[in-house]
């Protein structure tokens, strides 16, 4: 398979997966959040993770019985793992300048400007147990990330060929904004209109969405109090989050939080 392929396939599901449309199964948002509001972005997907997940489910469909009833779980695992490594390179780390694949009169200044600094990248392997494949954008402050996160959910919207699994009805709509004083950082997460998936999807969009998405905060100081219903943990600058992707499909997903941090 060709590396830049697929690494711009990953991408792609990672930016669905931001904006209600992804065939992945576990994503995970990371925020690097300097003390003067500059940071980094991570969006990304171990897609080996998902790989399994898929091959899983394909193989209750496809494989003979004769096979799968002679064979214990571990053979099984063992089979599938050896077909995901003829697609996937052993090792790789690489990194795809995304305004190199992209038309600049097709583009916004404010576009442009934003896609200067977001990157795509592959990284990890055999010996690390997975593949991390995403995008990286690095920020000034957060009104640029903010920015940035519009930016995603109008090209999502303008993009016929983004309706994927929804094709015959409705995508949602939500806003994300992130806001950071001397004492707190916070994010409002407003629906601003729930998907119509078509009932004959539903089933196999809540077969495809059975996992999580995870986002993770790091933070100039340490962590004081945390308020957010999917709160999980939180250890010194750190705080982690995780929601359930299905949820977050169809809507229904509660996404603000509120984190309290020390003077020092």
């Amino acid at each position: 398979m060709n590396l830049t392929n697929l690494i711009k396939k990953t991408v792609f599901c990672a930016v669905m997966a931001l904006t209600f449309l992804t065939s992945c199964s576990e994503m995970t948002e990371e925020i690097f959040v300097n003390e003067d509001g500059s940071g980094e972005y991570l969006l990304y997907t171990d897609m080996l993770g998902t790989m399994r997940n898929t091959m899983i489910q394909m193989d209750e469909m496809m494989t003979p019985d004769s096979i799968r009833d002679n064979e214990t779980e571990e053979e099984k695992l063992a089979r599938i793992e050896e077909r995901i490594w003829q697609d996937f390179p052993e090792s790789v780390d690489s990194v795809l300048d995304i305004s190199d694949r992209v038309d600049p009169e097709e583009l916004s200044a404010e576009s442009k400007a934003l896609m200067d600094k977001t990157i795509m990248f592959m990284k990890g392997g055999k010996k690390e147990g997975q593949i991390k494949m995403g995008l990286k954008f690095n920020f000034s402050d957060l009104d640029d990330l903010n920015n940035f996160l519009v930016e995603m959910a109008e090209n999502q919207k303008n993009n016929p060929q983004s309706q994927g699994m929804f094709a015959g009805g409705e995508p949602g709509d939500s806003k994300m904004e992130f806001e950071m004083s001397k004492k707190k950082f916070s994010r409002a997460h407003t629906i601003l209109k729930k998907p119509e998936i078509p009932s004959e999807q539903l089933a196999m969009v809540q077969m495809m969405m059975k996992g999580k998405i995870k986002t993770i905060v790091h933070l100039p100081k340490k962590v004081k109090k945390v308020k957010g219903d999917h709160f999980v943990s939180k250890d010194g600058k750190t705080v982690i989050f995780e929601y359930d992707l299905m949820d977050y499909v169809k809507g229904d997903l509660e996404g603000d939080f509120e984190i309290k941090m020390k003077k020092r």
